[in-house]
């Protein structure tokens, strides 16, 4: 598994299309901005 630059677990094109709302939530979890947009 890769580390994105920000941190965040690398997830394929494939798995963040078809889980791109589960993906974005880990990912604002993750973040301590909280994720805007």
């Amino acid at each position: 598994m890769q580390i994105g630059i920000y941190g965040e677990r690398y997830v394929p094109p494939d798995a963040a299309a078809m889980c791109w709302e589960a993906y974005r939530a880990c990912i604002a979890n993750q973040s301590d901005d909280g994720g805007s947009g």
